[in-house]
């Protein structure tokens, strides 16, 4: 008989061949000790969503994008947008209202920028809308004929105060200095180095750079009359974007899903060298299972959390987040329910985050839902949040063996009045694909940290197995590895 202890913290990595590699890591992350601990990785729950309030419960009211303006968070739900307030009141009390600035025509991702003095939002169909807090009325159409003279408007960013707006037409347009409601037809830049469509733009460091199908191309204000941005010659990178929405910036770094020229889309990190290639071949195989439009569709969003930089990547079918501080992959999913009240497991629901009012507020991609992500919630509103990882194969060169005993090393006595007793379920896969026979044990009640989750009589396996453990009650999950033994040669059944 033999010990053996499985890491668990090993994050995403399915392969097309499941007996080869079915390592799931949903609704956990990576987490890895910085001084000597219990076992060398873990894995943490992700934070639970908790409603701030909602806009509309229906899916036509679902988050387009979001902003923060001069501190303040900006959301465009439906065709509405709202600028969320926030008030203390006696006690200490906190609540939250919205304001309805006006309408913003379209259904699809909104793009958003803002100059400190005026908030700039472009809608799917290419028409600019201006906010301004002091203007009557604060919510503007831009009408400008420069805005629509190089093309459909599709993304803005801002930069050495002027808004650049990129269209469908491989140009970008340069607003005047600092009014987003003023443009000049001749007032634009294109790529040069190779003249591929530009799909989006973003700021790194002071400077502009042009997201191209191919390829990207980096801009600096020279000053003077004129076009103030020249192309720096012999910068150009040889990765290109084809999900514009993908785009996403955290700390000093840019990513986004794209490809170069013969390549297939794969997930970039720009940090001011060359891009690097963060997707794992599990991941990329993921991306390259769906069509053109579905990868074209793929959205991010972000944010930073106990020393964890999270950046997701949501598709149709899939939400795939990279941590920077482990460089480890996770799974996100979410629990809705469906147009006959039925629960379906979703990729995760969150839409856009945006940092104010010292919280991480979200936007909902399954209705008109504002949002809070929290540490210590553990569900996304009413819905539970799901969490199971499986493991690596256990195999022993060929030969068959028995599992008289299976340890999860997990924190224990998380019972609170939401699951007095809450559940922990294993199941064993001895095919590499299907897991059988869920077997439950219990995580304890408050204060009841010496129980231990142990399974015994674990069954035969013929050659080798894999192991998922699955925690779906309001409390806590935490684990550090699992302990077993096994034996070689015929073994009991199960119990």
């Amino acid at each position: 008989m033999a010990n053996v202890t499985i890491d668990v913290g090993n994050g995403y990595y399915e392969s097309d061949s499941l007996p080869f590699a079915n390592q799931r890591c949903v609704n956990l992350y990576p987490n890895y000790p910085q001084a000597p601990a219990l076992a060398s990785t873990s894995l943490f729950e992700v934070q639970g969503l908790e409603e701030v309030l909602t806009t509309s419960r229906k899916a036509a009211a679902s988050n387009r994008g979001s902003w923060v303006f001069n501190g303040v968070p900006f959301f465009v739900n439906g065709t509405v947008l709202y600028r969320l307030d926030r008030s203390v009141g006696f006690g200490g009390v906190v609540s939250y209202k919205v304001a309805n600035l006006g309408e913003i025509e379209g259904s699809g991702v909104v793009s958003m920028s803002d100059n400190g003095r005026q908030l700039i939002i472009i809608d799917n169909d290419g028409n600019g809308h201006i906010y301004q807090p002091t203007a009557t009325p604060q919510l503007q159409s831009i009408t400008d004929a420069g805005f629509q003279a190089n093309g459909t408007p599709q993304r803005v960013v801002f930069i050495d105060s002027y808004f650049v707006v990129t269209t469908n037409q491989k140009k970008a347009i340069i607003s005047s200095p600092n009014d987003g409601t003023n443009w000049n037809a001749l007032d634009f830049i294109s790529a040069e180095a190779d003249p591929d469509e530009i799909v989006a733009p973003f700021v790194f460091k002071n400077q502009l750079y042009l997201l191209g199908a191919e390829t990207t191309e980096t801009y600096r204000n020279i000053g003077g009359a004129g076009v103030p941005f020249q192309r720096i010659n012999g910068f150009v990178l040889s990765q290109g974007c084809i999900a514009p929405n993908s785009v996403q910036s955290i700390g000093n770094k840019v990513l986004w899903v794209g490809n170069g020229a013969n390549e297939q889309p794969v997930i970039w990190l720009f940090n001011g060298s060359e891009p690097q290639k963060i997707s794992s071949t599990a991941i990329d195989t993921k991306i390259h299972e769906l069509s053109e439009e579905e990868v074209s569709n793929i959205y991010s969003w972000s944010y930073s959390l106990r020393g964890h930089e999270f950046i997701a990547f949501t598709a149709s079918k899939w939400t795939f987040i990279f941590d920077t501080a482990t460089t480890k992959w996770h799974e996100r999913e979410s629990e809705t329910r469906d147009t006959r009240g039925f629960r379906v497991t979703k990729p995760c629901r969150i839409r856009t985050v945006v940092s104010a009012y010292n919280e991480l507020l979200v936007g909902d991609s399954e209705d008109g839902r504002i949002g809070l992500i929290k540490a210590g919630v553990y569900k996304e509103y009413d819905e539970p949040l799901i969490s199971f990882f499986t493991t690596s194969p256990l195999y022993d060169m060929g030969n068959s063996f028995s599992l008289p005993s299976i340890e999860v090393l997990c924190d224990s006595g998380v019972g609170n009045p939401d699951a007095p007793n809450p559940e922990i379920r294993l199941e064993v896969s001895r095919d590499g694909a299907v897991f059988e026979n869920p077997r439950t044990r219990y995580l304890g009640a408050v204060g009841d940290r010496k129980i231990r989750q142990i399974w015994y009589k674990n069954g035969r396996v013929s050659r080798y197995c894999i192991f998922k453990v699955t925690v779906s009650d309001f409390v806590k999950r935490r684990f550090f590895g699992m302990e077993l033994t096994y034996k070689r040669g015929l073994g009991s059944g199960q119990g």
